[in-house]
């Protein structure tokens, strides 16, 4: 019963939009390694279809350019990968998001 919970809480885990991205992954990890460790083990191509799935919306854009690209060249991609891409494509974001929100502030402090 306890390997069923487990499957289906990774299988089902998502990622809201504007959570640690990071936090989400290892969180994902972990749960892989416990299936692992109790005999049932998540294949790499089922585990970044897992990390795909789990990615909040804002990841849409780059997993479907990822994935046309991987698909062009005939390549897959690892879980590594994906989690290193991912994670830059995270960072991307945040540093898109604090530069916004200065803009923002300085807008309103030269408008006050």
């Amino acid at each position: 019963m306890v390997l069923l919970e487990l499957r289906r809480s990774l299988m089902s885990a998502k990622c809201s939009e504007g959570a640690d991205v990071q936090e989400h992954i290892d969180k994902l990890s972990v749960m892989q390694e416990k299936l692992a460790g109790m005999g049932d083990p998540i294949s790499d191509n089922d585990f970044t279809s897992v990390l795909q799935a789990s990615l909040p919306p804002s990841f849409d854009t780059f997993l479907e350019a990822t994935n046309t690209t991987l698909s062009i060249n005939g390549k897959t991609q690892t879980p590594a990968e994906l989690v290193s891409a991912a994670l830059g494509h995270w960072n991307f974001l945040k540093i898109k998001a604090m530069r916004a929100s200065k803009t923002t502030s300085d807008e309103t402090a030269l408008s006050a």
